[in-house]
């Protein structure tokens, strides 16, 4: 009978003993992600203060600096190719357009511009995961939007781009 006695105090303490490295555990694993907290804080707090806005100086339809500066450096495009497909946008503004182009799909793709009397395409094909720049001075008007490879083309990779006059 003292043999089971003594296994139930043996069981008890070791009981407790699991639950105090339990504990402590828990109590250091909040740790670092409390300095963590502090090293971000004091970080921001480092960082100046951003700029107060000033009142709204233009009215709708006025050419701002941005404005006229967007105009003369023209639009960006961000363009994914994936198998068979071209997300790009449908409608763009006239003038000087970068395309910038990503091949996010698993085989090798290319990117050409064509209408308007102009054809354009990428100096090589893209393979997948690379990007490859295509800057057009587009005219107001319709165009084809494709990939020049093999037959990508037939399966898909074609969209249709309408260029309108700047607003302005």
């Amino acid at each position: 009978m003292r043999e089971r006695t003594t296994n139930r105090v043996s069981f008890s303490r070791l009981a407790a003993v699991f639950a105090a490295l339990a504990a402590a555990a828990a109590m250091t694993a909040c740790a670092p992600a409390a300095e963590e907290d502090e090293l971000v804080e004091e970080r921001r707090l480092e960082q100046p203060a951003p700029p107060e806005a000033g009142p709204l100086t233009t009215a709708p339809g006025d050419v701002t600096d941005t404005d006229a500066q967007l105009e003369a450096d023209g639009a960006e495009v961000h363009v994914g190719l994936s198998d068979y497909a071209i997300d790009m946008p449908a409608t763009l503004p006239a003038g000087p357009t970068t395309f910038h182009v990503e091949n996010q799909g698993t085989v090798e793709h290319g990117f050409e511009v064509e209408g308007e009397g102009i054809e354009e395409e990428l100096a090589s094909h893209l393979q997948p995961g690379e990007s490859g720049e295509l800057t057009v001075d587009l005219r107001p008007g319709t165009y084809e939007v494709y990939c020049p490879v093999e037959d990508h083309e037939e399966r898909g990779m074609v969209t249709e781009l309408v260029v309108e006059e700047r607003a302005g």
